[in-house]
């Protein structure tokens, strides 16, 4: 072979080689495209996926999070963030014991610390607890706390969530209470009957006897005396009848600055009756605007003014202020609430008795049913509300009632 066909050779053999590089390089270019769309298409579907799983856990009633096994919080679902107006930046690598839901209360956090570390080693807990989600704003959860295994049975994470379980709470508590109003109105109405009908009889026989007697006669003042006695017992029992028989709730929308008004200015005339106005001064603080809110006027009023006869009962003989304040409060990002503030500058409230002076026939007055509080309580949860009571022996007392505002 020549050197001019060798020439030929050559070339034509480079030429295939350049052909079979070209082909194997359209090849490789092909398998990469395949495999790269392939795991495109697979990394889409497990992004798809967690974006469900996202959206179906930020859905959720409930609040869910993930918590490493030494309690730092790594994940918190958009409920259990949103309720408390919170940002994740806000609570996401704190330990969750840390968390704004959580540090109103040291036992609250000793709680939860010690769940953390129980959970970690393999056990679910599950508790009712109260939890933070606004200023002065709380709610009761039924909580869990479980431990999530990896395929060798470590724990490798924990998920805590949460149901809100308040409204539960508030229609037990409701059906509680009026169960036990039930109960004092049999027990009310039988004391009544076996009371005001020999009572009635004894106070006749009172009449015959003072009109027997004369004007001047000592005989006559005893038995004057004693029928007043009478009609003093007679008007107790009326009272406990009319506190455990309260009257059907009427909804309407009216002005709420207007009822509490209306209390005040019952509670001036009877302060006036009683010869205490120059020493107790009541002291309104109403706002100008109407106060629109949906709510049975007679039975809020009746409420606001038992407060301030209980105010005004409780500064007694001395001088002294009872401060009456309507104002509204924001209580989350969407609600709001109406605020009614009865003060007192009187003799204040053990704290022992604190958590029992909303039970009926529970009073720390020398007389008194202990029917006032339980009645206050009663209309404020028939509106779906709650009371709080602050109180220092000696200072005075703040009753509030909460009202909700649906916007």
């Amino acid at each position: 072979m020549n050197s001019a066909e060798l020439s030929t050779v050559n070339h034509e053999l480079k030429k295939k080689i350049d052909e079979v590089i070209r082909a194997n390089s359209e090849l490789q270019n092909f398998i990469d495209s395949t495999g790269t769309t392939e795991h495109k298409q697979s990394e889409e579907k497990l992004h798809l996926g967690e974006q469900r799983l996202r959206n179906l856990i930020d859905n959720l009633v409930c609040f869910v999070g993930l918590l490493t096994p030494d309690g730092t919080l790594i994940e918190a679902n958009r409920t259990a963030l949103d309720l408390a107006n919170l940002k994740p930046e806000d609570v996401l690598g704190k330990k969750f014991e840390d968390t704004y839901w959580w540090t109103w209360s040291k036992d609250v956090q000793e709680q939860l610390r010690s769940a953390i570390k129980r959970a970690a080693k393999g056990e679910t807990l599950r508790y009712d607890v109260v939890t933070r989600i606004g200023e002065n704003r709380f709610i009761t959860i039924d909580f869990q706390l479980a431990p999530s295994f990896d395929e060798n049975g470590k724990v490798v994470q924990l998920v805590p969530s949460g149901i809100d379980i308040s409204e539960r709470l508030r229609l037990e508590s409701k059906l509680n209470q009026t169960a036990k109003l039930a109960l004092a109105g049999e027990l009310a109405a039988g004391l009544a009957h076996e009371i005001k009908n020999p009572l009635a009889g004894i106070q006749g026989a009172i009449d015959i006897l003072i009109q027997r007697q004369n004007h001047n006669s000592p005989e006559r003042h005893i038995l004057e005396n004693v029928r007043r006695e009478i009609v003093r017992i007679d008007d107790t029992v009326n009272s406990l009848l009319e506190r455990t028989r309260p009257r059907p709730m009427r909804f309407v929308q009216a002005s709420l600055r207007e009822t509490v008004r209306r209390a005040v200015q019952l509670a001036v005339y009877r302060a006036a009756a009683q010869q205490l106005r120059n020493k107790i001064k009541i002291e309104p603080d109403l706002p100008d605007e109407t106060f629109l809110l949906k709510h049975d006027t007679a039975h809020v009023e009746d409420a606001v003014l038992n407060l301030i006869i209980n105010a005004i009962d409780a500064i007694g003989e001395k001088s002294g202020k009872v401060g009456v304040l309507l104002y509204k409060a924001q209580t989350g990002a969407y609600n709001q609430e109406a605020v009614i503030e009865i003060t007192d500058t009187g003799c204040g409230i053990a704290e022992t008795h604190l958590p029992n002076i909303f039970k009926p026939f529970y009073t720390t007055k020398a007389t008194g049913t202990g029917l006032g509080l339980a009645a206050v309580k009663n209309t404020v949860i028939a509106h779906e509300g709650f009371c709080t009571v602050k109180s220092v022996v000696g200072q005075g007392s703040v009753f509030t009632i909460h009202l909700p505002i649906n916007l």
